[in-house]
């Protein structure tokens, strides 16, 4: 459902800022949503490598199935511009865990998407309302941190800025039990 004029999940894209290039259970299209992945590097292979990389781990990972995966990667575009997420619902960074490349990534991201949409980070060490500061939205920050092995385990821990806003949360708290995942909310600390 709809919660406070925040579009509803599934119905448009939902971008994964997925600087890894790993496709995970219950973090990319096979949910039936639309999803942008972007990898900075591409890996050197640029983004036709990258939908290669994706069908090569969706068989291990996901689903042995040809056609499953196909369906899948239809709703997967790989990018290497941050300026194709100006049309995203969401963006989840998946950076690895170094401040600097966060928000450098955050404030690029907040540059180019839309007023109120969510910008969620996949960090388990780097304070949400530090995130938050980088950007003109604090209140549409929150942290989103998948464990791993993503297609394994279940939980994921929702993590609120200082200033993240209820909607907000409840959202991501939906979206995340709409990807099978197990929500907790958890205190923005190192470490949480």
């Amino acid at each position: 459902s709809e919660l406070s004029g925040l579009p509803k999940y599934g119905g448009g894209k939902l971008a994964k800022e997925q600087m890894l290039g790993s496709p995970k259970k219950g973090t990319t299209g096979e949910d039936g949503s639309r999803s942008i992945i972007c990898s900075v590097k591409a890996h050197g292979t640029g983004t036709n490598g990258l939908q290669h990389r994706f069908r090569e781990c969706m068989m291990i990972h996901i689903s042995p199935d040809p056609n499953a995966v196909e369906q899948t990667l239809g709703r997967i575009r790989a990018t290497d511009r941050i300026e194709d997420f100006k049309d995203c619902q969401m963006a989840i960074e998946a950076a690895t865990e170094n401040v600097d490349l966060k928000l450098e990534i955050f404030r690029k991201l907040d540059a180019v998407m839309p007023d109120g949409t969510m910008l969620a980070s996949n960090t388990s060490s780097i304070s949400i309302t530090r995130m938050a500061a980088a950007t003109k939205r604090p209140a549409h920050v929150i942290g989103m941190h998948f464990m791993n092995p993503v297609p394994v385990m279940k939980l994921v821990e929702i993590i609120r800025g200082y200033n993240t806003s209820d909607v907000v949360t409840a959202t991501i708290m939906e979206l995340s039990k709409n990807l099978g995942k197990v929500p907790v909310e958890v205190n923005d600390y190192p470490g949480f």
